[in-house]
């Protein structure tokens, strides 16, 4: 059989992208009285604005549903009413349908707007309609680039997915993360962790997470502005769609995260909460997210793959606390220590770690006296002291470890001392007026032993 000269062609993607530049510029300018009549009739959407910026959402389902009235304008008799929107429409649904990889899942049935389009593990029956009101949303979110910038990066996605291009893709459009979510520290720079990990402020992930995600465990103000103590330890993977008939079923390769992404984010949290010495909780991780830009060029809703919840932090946030941004020394210490965990003794003092951390984030009725038992068995195990004066024999341990001249030798003792006079306290009761004495300054036995031990866990791990 002779092929004809316009099949043997070559796909010019410079020329695709143009003319679906040129099709979707004229399909928003005629689009605007249709978008105008139907709010008249269904309600105009709420309007929300933040300091005189108007952050109203772009309205993607109305567009959706106008598109989708005119397409099917003949079979409900309103084919006049919609001609002069259909008539830029089209041109927009022909260059879609013209592209290699739309094309193949379209088929040559006339009228065919429906395919199947896979991310990840989840894949869904996506219309021509869904991938031009991406086109008009990626154009809103990203005025200074386009109509130009929208074409080139589905244009990008489509091609990976047939694979005729391969990651990595111009603006990491491919890149998804595994997210695991913290509250208690403010952070406002992006710190690289080593194997493909890094620490981000929580508003760097606005392309990533929906703030509604968090409805369950977050208070309204963390949801919508104050993100301060948020932040984020993250792993990035390459990802690509899958673009099928929607008669087809989409063969997926199951994507998990990094076998040991939980335990590792975990186990750094802890490290970190102890170097820096500030509680941190363990609020959300949000497996597979990629980019909003991604998920609406490709005509589905912005998602991840799984989720796993954490506590809430809802009884722990104080919307007038302002928060230091964390010494970003502190930072390296713990990442410096974490890569070395496998060649020091990071393994048998990891319970160490997650005790410290423990202190620091309880709570309750019995919160300071906890954190004080807590602190005692750190010290413990730490320093291992034998037979009955262990209060002694800590005293001259840490003395040794940690004291620089003879002054600073006394005043360790006499902060271990006095910590442990109010571990016993604790432990025995109120017996006598000094032992009620002694459980008053919990808080002051507290900040002098939690430093004494996060000074000597650091150093015996480094």
């Amino acid at each position: 059989m002779v092929r004809s000269i316009l099949s043997a062609q070559p796909f010019d993607e410079k020329k695709w992208e143009a003319r679906l530049v040129s099709a979707l510029e004229a399909l928003s300018a005629k689009q605007k009285p249709f978008l105008e009549a139907y709010w008249q009739a269904n309600g105009y959407p709420t309007q929300f604005t933040y300091n005189g910026r108007d952050e109203t959402p772009f309205p993607s389902d109305d567009l959706y549903d106008i598109y989708e009235s005119a397409r099917h304008a003949e079979r409900f008799g309103n084919a006049e009413y919609y001609q002069p929107l259909r008539s830029s429409l089209d041109p927009v649904r022909g260059v879609l349908h013209a592209h290699p990889s739309l094309a193949r899942a379209l088929g040559r049935v006339i009228g065919n707007d429906d395919l199947q389009v896979g991310i990840l593990n989840h894949s869904s029956l996506v219309s021509l309609s869904r991938l031009i009101v991406g086109q008009m949303a990626w154009r809103n979110a990203h005025i200074e680039k386009g109509f130009e910038g929208a074409a080139a990066d589905l244009s990008s996605l489509l091609l990976l997915a047939n694979g005729s291009r391969s990651s990595p893709l111009p603006g990491d459009l491919d890149v998804g993360l595994d997210v695991a979510l913290f509250h208690g520290a403010h952070f406002e720079d992006t710190v690289d962790l080593g194997e493909g990990y890094a620490l981000l402020p929580f508003s760097e992930l606005g392309e990533y997470i929906d703030n509604e995600w968090l409805e369950d465990i977050a208070p309204e103000q963390i949801r919508h502005r104050n993100w301060q103590s948020v932040f984020a330890i993250v792993h990035s993977f390459r990802w690509k769609p899958a673009i099928r008939p929607k008669t087809a079923n989409i063969d997926h390769t199951v994507r998990s995260p990094h076998p040991l992404f939980q335990r590792w984010v975990v186990e750094f949290a802890n490290l970190l909460a102890a170097s820096v010495g500030k509680p941190i909780t363990w609020m959300m991780t949000l497996e597979g997210c990629v980019s909003r830009s991604a998920s609406e060029l490709l005509g589905m809703h912005h998602s991840y793959a799984s989720a796993h919840r954490g506590r809430s932090i809802n009884h722990l946030f104080d919307p007038f606390k302002k928060e230091k941004v964390v010494d970003y020394r502190l930072v390296d210490d713990a990442r410096f220590l974490f890569a070395k965990r496998r060649e020091t003794a990071y393994p048998e003092l990891a319970p160490c770690v997650q005790r410290l951390a423990e202190a620091l984030a309880r709570d309750g009725r019995y919160a300071a006296e906890d954190r004080i038992l807590d602190l005692a068995v750190v010290l413990e195990l730490l320093f291992k002291p034998s037979g009955k004066r262990i209060s002694l024999d800590l005293q001259n341990s840490i003395a040794d470890l940690l004291g620089s001249d003879n002054e600073s030798r006394d005043r360790l003792k006499h902060e271990v001392k006095h910590f442990y006079d109010v571990r016993s306290a604790i432990i025995h009761g109120p017996s006598d007026e000094k032992k009620k004495r002694l459980r008053t300054e919990v808080g002051q036995a507290f900040q002098n032993g939690f430093e004494i031990a996060r000074k000597s866990l650091l150093r015996k791990l480094g």
